[in-house]
């Protein structure tokens, strides 16, 4: 059988297997793949360069939207022994590419570090949070549309001990606590931080700090033995104060833009204004326990700028498949080159994607006989109890209202 278009070069499986040091990329195996033949003019090969989504359709994680460009790319290579290939690509439900992407990540860091002599801790994973306070919701729509790179940096960097804070950054609508809650909520089996609970706060819903800060400590009391207030000035002063006997924690902000400087503060643009939330962001990342803080913000976290332990990930507008994935889950019909016209019109904006498109695909392009269903089935979205409370949907279903009767659609 020749080489298909999407099967990897011999040059992409040789520097697949030379970035994992020649290891199997499972972080539970690191089975080395090659060694000596008995001829001593030779060497043996165990190893197998997998796809992370499939060459060809119908096979494990198969990406309709990837070009065969992209599927035969070194960044869907993932160096494997021949037992674990087999295995992933077997139970390819359980091991979803966003997990091996992740464990790429991981392999490659491992080689670094092994390669520079530096030890490394084992990755096998945690158990799950013991303790979980969820104040306001984040979202996990149905229809997320997974953005593997994306969740691999994030994914990599929530795993790593060292970084005590990470933070989303983009304009509003990008998809940054979409993302955040896809992780946490449906990809518990990536997660290894060694936390015993997770506290999710959303200043969208509530902006007033020592609001925040007084639920924070009273959920730690709660699950420890611990009066953080007693003998304090403050339930932050008790907080910072008890750090050290805490165990580590998630703690994830929502929406910090609220309680930054905006553009207009030039050099100040991203500092924090409340210092109560400045102490307490830059204590957990000082802290010696690996505490980690998970921030979404429209700006970047200024006063963390040049901490070691801080990382960003800035958050563009959706690639052209994945905006074109959105379409097709909400049931939009039509060809790629029509989904990405419509993407491109509206800058690639997850939540404009999901909302917008029958007004654009109805004023765009040729009308389709399949629009006034979709026109239907988007209203009943908007109009959802899954959606309430967003003062951006609330728009976005005002504005439908009005087209939809302005041009009698269904």
């Amino acid at each position: 059988m020749g080489r298909r278009e999407a099967d990897f070069t011999v040059a992409i499986k040789n520097q697949c297997a030379a970035r994992t040091g020649y290891k199997c990329s499972n972080p539970n195996c690191r089975r080395s793949t090659s060694g000596p033949h008995s001829d001593p003019s030779k060497s043996t090969n165990t190893g197998e360069a997998a796809h992370i989504h499939a060459a060809q359709p119908g096979g494990p994680r198969y990406d309709p939207m990837q070009t065969d460009s992209d599927r035969r790319s070194i960044e869907n290579a993932l160096w494997l022994c021949g037992s674990c290939h087999k295995l992933f690509d077997t139970d390819w439900q359980y091991y979803s590419a966003e997990i091996l992407i992740e464990w790429k990540i991981q392999a490659e860091e491992k080689a670094r570090a092994e390669q520079a002599g530096k030890p490394q801790a084992s990755v096998l994973p945690s158990p799950l949070w013991q303790y979980e306070r969820w104040n306001h919701e984040t979202t996990d729509d149905a229809n997320y549309v997974k953005r593997d790179r994306e969740i691999g940096s994030f994914v990599g960097w929530f795993n790593d001990s060292s970084i005590r804070c990470v933070s989303l950054i983009g304009l509003g609508g990008v998809g940054k606590t979409s993302l955040v809650g896809h992780v946490l909520k449906s990809c518990s089996a990536m997660l290894s931080r060694d936390t015993v609970g997770i506290f999710y706060w959303s200043f969208y819903a509530e902006r007033q700090t020592s609001v925040f800060i007084e639920k924070l400590v009273s959920f730690i009391e709660e699950i420890t033995d611990e009066n953080l207030t007693k003998n304090s000035i403050s339930p932050l002063e008790g907080l910072l104060r008890g750090l050290g006997r805490i165990p580590p924690m998630t703690l994830v902000l929502d929406g910090l833009e609220v309680l930054q400087e905006t553009v207009s503060a030039g050099s100040a643009h991203g500092a924090f204004i409340d210092a109560d939330l400045r102490d307490l962001v830059l204590s957990l990342t000082d802290t010696k326990k690996p505490w980690i803080t998970v921030a979404t913000s429209r700006f970047p976290l200024t006063d963390l700028n040049r901490n070691p332990r801080a990382r960003s990930l800035k958050l563009d507008r959706v690639a052209p498949r994945e905006g074109a994935q959105i379409l097709t889950n909400l049931g939009v019909l039509g060809s790629l080159e029509d989904a990405a016209q419509f993407r491109n019109s509206l800058t690639g904006m997850l939540c404009a994607c999901g909302y917008s498109a029958p007004l654009y695909l109805y004023t765009s392009f040729e009308p389709r006989q399949v629009m006034p269903s979709y026109c239907l089935k988007i209203s009943t979205v908007l109009s959802g109890t899954n959606y309430k409370g967003s003062s951006r949907t609330t728009k976005m279903r005002s504005a439908w209202s009005r087209t939809r009767s302005s041009h009698h659609w269904p």
